[in-house]
């Protein structure tokens, strides 16, 4: 039995979340007996936010200092290069469309996600690319699945809506990681989408970190994606560190901005680096899906932030852990920090409901492939 499996995604971005859940997948599937691969193809819309100096702009203009924090994170960028050739079975010859389609038909399956592989706000002007909706593999006699891709927000274009609509139907499987997305999919291509977990949270994945003790004391970890929201990032750091004797460390996402009056910056951090932060961290606050997940996986006492569309899938996953009061989504939620019991919640608990999820995911994802 042909047991090769092809995953398109965001594995090629200097983005942790985006790498994370592509490695967790991957690790998923080899667990189970399965031969997967990345190929190296990023299609024209998505290369330039692989780029060096994405995110140089501030308020429509190209802010120095932020150009400046681009150019230190080279060493980053280098690490991230570093971590996808060690962990990630990338087949770096299939980096050209024709090549990328002629191992995806070779494939027993083609996995789309996770991620915001579906979001179309990323198409420039009128464009539209079917990539991770399979459009090259149209009539093609391979298995087309779609584990937890997601759209990222509710509003899309609805023209193209349309166009992914109708490749989503051709899919032998759709699963999404969110009820935002499972709205939209279903809408769009009339079919039932089945929820599961993020790749990050599938059972027996086995994390790239290193096992050594905290050498940093106690501190509170920022991981802050929106450069619009570090004000509450701050805010809320800052009365952690005042309750405790704490420091405040930022590891940098991508766009490289940093929260004002943090006691330490790491712009570099691989993404081994990234897990190790959170694993010792006391304290998680984030904007972040990924950084939520990981701070739930690790035990760490986890504040969330949103204001906006990236509140909408954050809110799921905190719901499903019943920790819906971390989610803090405007500034007089703050105040819900000066409720001595506001950690108090079971971990073991928490780690249960996980656990439960991913194997329920699993159990969905695994016939799918076998079948």
């Amino acid at each position: 039995m042909n047991k090769n499996i092809t995953i398109l995604t965001f594995h090629f971005n200097q983005n942790y979340g985006a790498v994370m859940q592509a490695y967790a997948l991957q690790h998923f599937l080899k667990a189970n007996g399965y031969t997967v691969s990345f190929p190296a193809y990023i299609p024209p819309y998505m290369r330039p936010s692989s780029a060096l100096l994405r995110g140089i702009k501030s308020n429509g203009k190209i802010s120095l200092p932020l150009v400046w924090q681009k150019i230190k994170s080279i060493p980053r960028r280098v690490k991230f290069h570093q971590f996808r050739k060690k962990h990630l079975t990338i087949n770096f010859a299939a980096n050209d469309l024709e090549s990328a389609l002629d191992q995806q038909k070779k494939s027993t399956a083609v996995i789309a996600g996770s991620d915001q592989v579906w979001n179309l706000n990323w198409y420039p002007g009128d464009s539209f690319d079917g990539y991770y909706f399979m459009e090259q593999l149209s009539g093609a006699s391979v298995k087309k699945i779609s584990y937890a891709a997601c759209f990222g927000k509710k509003d899309q274009p609805q023209e193209k809506l349309k166009r992914a609509g109708s490749l989503i139907t051709q899919f032998d499987f759709v699963f999404s990681r969110n009820q935002l997305t499972k709205s939209i999919a279903e809408a769009a291509a009339k079919i039932n989408v089945p929820l599961v977990v993020d790749p990050t949270m599938l059972p027996g994945v086995s994390w790239p970190i290193r096992n050594i003790p905290n050498q940093r004391g106690k501190y509170v970890l920022i991981y802050s994606i929106d450069e619009n929201q570090t004000a509450m990032a701050k805010t809320i750091a800052t009365k952690l560190k005042e309750k405790e004797e704490l420091k405040v460390i930022q590891v940098c996402s991508e766009n490289a901005h940093l929260v004002e009056e943090c006691d330490q910056y790491e712009t570099s951090a691989s993404p081994s680096e990234w897990l190790e932060l959170i694993h010792n961290a006391e304290y998680m606050v984030t904007d972040s899906f990924h950084g939520c997940v990981f701070a739930l996986k690790f035990g760490r006492k986890l504040i969330a932030y949103a204001e906006d569309w990236r509140s909408e899938r954050i809110q799921d996953l905190l719901a499903n852990v019943g920790l819906e009061r971390c989610l803090f989504t405007r500034d007089s939620h703050i105040d819900r920090l000066d409720d001595g019991t506001f950690f108090d919640a079971d971990r073991s608990l928490i780690q249960e409901k996980i656990n439960a999820a991913g194997k329920s995911s699993a159990d969905i994802l695994l016939p799918c492939l076998e079948g």
